[in-house]
C-alpha cells in the first residue's frame, strides 16, 4: 500500500498538469471569441457614429442654407431703407430688419452648436477607426495562431497522458476515477498526510480509531471532511496535534461528519 501512496503523490502532479493543459486548450477558442465579440461591438459603435455623422451633416448643410437665406433677406431689407419715405413704413421695415437679424443670429448659433457636435462625432469616429483597425489585427493574429496553439498544447497533453498511464498502471480504475475527480475539485490536491490526528488538507481533527486505520495502510481511506486520500506521516511532537486531545469519549463518530456530496459517491 505504501507504493500506492507514493504513486498517487506522483500521479497527483501529473493529473494536475493534465487538467491545466486541458483548460488552456478550452481557453484558446474562448480568447478568439472574446476578441471577435469586442470587434463586433466596436464595429456596431462605429456604424452608429457614422449614422449620427450623416444626420448632423444634413442638419449643418440645411442650417448653412437657412443662414445664407437669412443674411440675403437682411441685406435686402437694409438696402430697401434708402427707398423709404414715410416714417410709418420705416418703423415697419426696422422691425423686419431686427427680426431678420435675430433669425440670422439664431441660425448662426444653432449652426455653431451643430458643427461642434459634428466635429466631436468625427473625432470619435477617428478614434473608433483606430480601435477597429487594432482589434481587427488582433482577431486576424489570434485566428492564425489558434490552430497552432492548440496543436502545441495537444502535443504537450499527449506527453502528460503517457506519463499518467505509466504511473496509473497498477491503480484500480475506480480509485483512479475518484482520485482524478478529487484533484479537479480540490485545487489540485488529492492526497494529503495526517499529522497527529489532523488532516492536512482541511485541517480538521479526525477520530483516533480512524487515524489508526489510516496508519495500518490496509486500504485507501478518504478524509470524511474534504474527501482527499489520506496517509499517515510522522512529524515532530511540537508540530502535531496531540492524539490525546480527542478521547474516545469526546471524539465524533464518522456518521457525524459533514455530509460531502463528493465523498458520498466514494
Amino acid at each position: 500500500m505504501k507504493d500506492t501512496f507514493v504513486k498517487l503523490q506522483k500521479l497527483q502532479k501529473i493529473i494536475a498538469k493534465m487538467y491545466e493543459i486541458e483548460d488552456k486548450i478550452k481557453e484558446v477558442p474562448n480568447i478568439l471569441e472574446v476578441k471577435q465579440s469586442l470587434l463586433a461591438k466596436t464595429n456596431k459603435t462605429y456604424l452608429e457614429l457614422i449614422a449620427k455623422e450623416n444626420d448632423l451633416k444634413g442638419q449643418v448643410n440645411e442650417l448653412k442654407k437657412t443662414k445664407m437665406e437669412a443674411e440675403i433677406r437682411r441685406e435686402n431689407l437694409e438696402k430697401s431703407v434708402e427707398t423709404i419715405v414715410l416714417s410709418r413704413e420705416y418703423e415697419t421695415l426696422a422691425k423686419d430688419i431686427e427680426y431678420a437679424k435675430n433669425e440670422e443670429q439664431r441660425t448662426r448659433n444653432l449652426l455653431i452648436e451643430k458643427q461642434k457636435r459634428l466635429d466631436e462625432i468625427q473625432d470619435r469616429i477617428s478614434i473608433q477607426e483606430e480601435i477597429f483597425k487594432s482589434q481587427t489585427q488582433e482577431v486576424e493574429e489570434e485566428t492564425s495562431k489558434k490552430d497552432e496553439n492548440i496543436r502545441l498544447l495537444q502535443e504537450e497533453l499527449d506527453v502528460v497522458n503517457k506519463q499518467k498511464e505509466s504511473f496509473s498502471k497498477d491503480i484500480p480504475e475506480h480509485l483512479l476515477f475518484k482520485f482524478k475527480r478529487i484533484i479537479r475539485n480540490k485545487e489540485n490536491v488529492g492526497i494529503v498526510p495526517i499529522h497527529g490526528n489532523v488532516c492536512e488538507g482541511c485541517h480538521m481533527a479526525l477520530p483516533v480509531q480512524f487515524v489508526n486505520d489510516v496508519r495500518k495502510e490496509d486500504e485507501i481511506l478518504f478524509c470524511p471532511y474534504c474527501s482527499r486520500v489520506l496517509y499517515y506521516e510522522d512529524v515532530n511532537v511540537e508540530e502535531a496535534t496531540p492524539m490525546e486531545e480527542m478521547t474516545e469519549e469526546n471524539e465524533p463518530s464518522l456518521s457525524e461528519f459533514v455530509d460531502d456530496d463528493e465523498f458520498s459517491d466514494f
